[in-house]
């Protein structure tokens, strides 16, 4: 637990990379299980292999569906994982096997971040998001406000 106010080291530019799926037949757990089970297996891959340039991830979760919130290091290290046949990939299993069924649906959404133009802000908190990803600081009162901390 963040029992002081902490914010993020904003020097590096980061990948936020937005994975998720959507259930539109919810009778229909076969077609979907198989999804959410694969993004559960990519995230232990992840983890798993450091120096895939991939620095954390979470799952978000709705009553439709679940999303994976990922950071990393930078899109030359997400593209690479992204195009490596050895590594686990939902987007194949998703074509090949469900992607006609319409009982789900997925996405993703990539956002390259600049350093310095991202910041976060933690108080009592447990380490979340950016939290796991990137070195904490202390605020103090050169980075009280969130502009201050875009500098």
């Amino acid at each position: 637990m963040l029992k002081e106010r902490y914010t993020i080291d904003n020097q590096k530019e980061i990948v936020v990379f937005v994975l998720g799926m959507r259930v539109h037949k919810l009778l229909q757990i076969h077609r979907w299980l198989p999804i959410m089970t694969s993004m559960s297996v990519m995230l232990r891959e992840l983890y798993t292999n450091k120096q895939l340039g991939f620095l954390h991830g979470e799952f978000l979760f709705s009553w439709r569906g679940i999303t994976l919130l990922q950071y990393w290091e930078s899109y030359d290290h997400l593209e690479a994982y992204a195009y490596n046949d050895n590594h686990m990939h939902i987007w194949k299993y998703f074509n090949q096997n469900v992607a006609k069924r319409k009982a789900v649906g997925i996405f993703h959404e990539t956002y390259l971040v600049e350093a310095q133009k991202y910041e976060a802000i933690y108080n009592h908190m447990p380490r979340f998001g950016l939290a796991h990803a990137m070195p904490l600081k202390q605020v103090d009162r050169d980075i009280n406000k969130s502009r201050e901390r875009l500098r």
